[in-house]
């Protein structure tokens, strides 16, 4: 009579027990070879793969990822918060790694990757609103309008200008900031602001990783976020006064 059943679950203490107080070794491979054999005929028939038995991270995981999968997250992302769920499942319960994981998770499902902001109307290449913000909001200052309304002409009849901007220089209250602000109100778009004076340590504005503890987004993805929408004007302020610490070189960074 056989020490162990044809049909063996494994699904048991008890029977999991049984079979590792077993001393004999041939006994034991051959009642785990019943079992792997019993669990892929199960697998192909029903089209699953055999479950694996549940980690106390397991429940967590898997609610996790079935928000990720729902989403509507760009293929790179989607990939990389998998991969990051996978981590979870083998954390400890109540770890610090384990909320670090999952803060961050949830931070980048929260992030407005599909969100963009409506059209203001009008017809394509018309920009008497843009014009008509700009002398509303700022007397004189004739070269520097000519020059927005430039670029946005040249956005626009290209399609994208990807890596260009626009940089305003001038002394303190002249508008630099508030003629971002009113490009930002012409284009019907949100107003980030990023001021960078003064910033001495590069991970301000690129963020801190995940895994270290006290990680955070850096500050122009933290705007995005305020923002609620993936194509908001963002205004780099007071660039040249960005300091060179010892934690890298956030004009490097820029």
């Amino acid at each position: 009579m056989p020490l162990f059943p044809d049909e063996l679950s494994l699904t048991t203490p008890d029977e999991l027990a049984r079979l590792a107080a077993e001393p004999d070794p041939e006994l034991r491979l051959a009642a785990l070879r019943r079992w792997i054999e019993g669990a892929l005929a199960t697998a192909r028939e029903g089209g699953m793969p055999p479950a694996a038995p549940a980690g106390p991270m397991d429940v967590e995981a898997r609610r996790i990822e079935d928000l990720v999968v729902r989403s509507t997250l760009p293929e790179a992302a989607r990939r990389r918060a998998l991969r990051e769920i996978d981590h979870l499942r083998h954390t400890g319960v109540g770890s610090a790694e384990a909320g670090r994981i999952r803060n961050w998770v949830e931070w980048v499902l929260e992030l407005p990757w599909d969100v963009s902001s409506p059209d203001p109307g009008g017809p394509p290449g018309d920009f008497t609103r843009v014009l008509e913000v700009l002398a509303r909001t700022h007397t004189g200052l004739a070269e520097a309008k000519n020059r927005v309304t430039e670029f946005l002409a040249v956005r626009r009849l290209g399609g994208a200008a990807r890596g260009t901007v626009l940089c305003f220089a001038g002394p303190p209250g002249t508008g630099k900031t508030s003629m971002g602000r009113a490009v930002a109100e012409a284009l019907g778009r949100e107003f980030v602001h990023v001021p960078v004076g003064g910033m001495k340590d590069e991970s301000e504005l690129r963020g801190r990783h995940h895994t270290h503890p006290g990680g955070a987004p850096g500050r122009i993805l933290s705007g995005l976020f305020r923002a609620g929408t993936s194509d908001p004007v963002v205004l780099l302020d007071e660039i040249d006064k960005v300091e060179f610490g010892r934690s890298g070189d956030t004009g490097g960074v820029l």
